[in-house]
């Protein structure tokens, strides 16, 4: 540090989102702030992919994505009652249902999908990061966990319910406007938590399927956020 003569506070990633964090030290490095948000950006043949997949939309349809994967398995909620919410949403707002996973994620999709009452179209494995980001765009609601998607939504300012399990939603939420998105947890003392096998999440468990719907209808009851976003692309 002797030749370092502007230094990032001490405790700047531990008092303050994570990308407010790198965006100091970006400014200190010499970048100037555009107060613009994250941003993503995909190639335009993606959106014909997508159009394609998502068929014709019907006008004011609910178009709901489900995220059920992540890194670790400490940072998934329980798959039946994803599809127990995913099914509540097709009775209740007469949604569309689309799965979404990377590669290696499509069991997990199955498994959703099995449990279901009602269709749903699995793209779990089945698009490339572009595709992945367009997707997100057109869509009314993102159901998903702590994950890349959770902030691909962010970006594309895609409504959203993050659940959160053993990290601190206030460092690595959703870094979008607050009316966009809602943020589930439990209430533990051991969050955060950096344990890649734990043996209880109670952090997860402690998560019961009326508490997400409780938020999905919050952003849901947003003007514009319902049955809005399937004409113009985002920009």
């Amino acid at each position: 540090g002797l030749f370092v003569d502007k230094k990032v506070r001490a405790n700047s990633f531990a008092t303050q989102h994570r990308v407010d964090a790198m965006l100091e030290a970006a400014v200190l490095a010499g970048g100037k702030a555009d107060d613009g948000g994250i941003e993503v950006f995909w190639d335009k043949a993606a959106e014909e992919k997508w159009d394609s997949i998502a068929g014709q939309r019907s006008a004011g349809q609910t178009y709901v994505g489900i995220n059920p994967g992540g890194d670790r398995a400490n940072r998934r909620w329980d798959l039946g009652r994803y599809a127990q919410v995913a099914g509540t949403m097709v009775e209740r707002y007469g949604a569309k249902i689309l799965i979404f996973g990377g590669p290696g994620e499509e069991s997990i999709a199955l498994a959703i999908r099995q449990q279901m009452k009602h269709e749903a179209t699995d793209l779990a494995g089945k698009l490339t990061l572009d595709e992945l980001a367009y997707a997100i765009s057109r869509l009314d609601l993102l159901i998903t966990n702590d994950s890349g998607p959770m902030h691909i939504a962010a970006a594309v300012k895609t409504p959203q319910v993050a659940i959160f399990g053993p990290e601190n939603p206030e460092e690595f939420g959703p870094y979008a406007s607050p009316n966009t998105y809602r943020v589930v947890r439990a209430s533990v003392d051991c969050r955060p938590c950096g344990t890649v096998r734990c043996k209880h999440v109670s952090c997860l468990e402690n998560i019961a399927v009326g508490d997400v719907m409780a938020a999905c209808e919050t952003v849901l009851a947003v003007p514009g956020h319902a049955g809005s976003r399937g004409g113009e692309p985002c920009t």
